[in-house]
């Protein structure tokens, strides 16, 4: 028997050039539900941007 027939191994190669890809996209999904998006200190007193340093006295 061919051993290319079998289906698992068609899909594997089609899927093997993409595997870091994917891996890096759920990757980055797992690390951005660790960020804090409810971040309660206000580094820039409601003014919008972050004030630089030369320009704070």
């Amino acid at each position: 028997m061919n051993e290319l027939a079998d289906p698992n191994v068609i899909q594997l190669a089609f899927l093997f050039p993409f595997i870091p890809v994917i891996s890096v996209f759920i990757v980055s999904i797992l690390m951005l539900g660790e960020l804090p998006f409810n971040d309660d200190d206000d580094d820039d007193d409601d003014r919008g941007t972050l004030q630089p340093v030369f320009g704070s006295y």
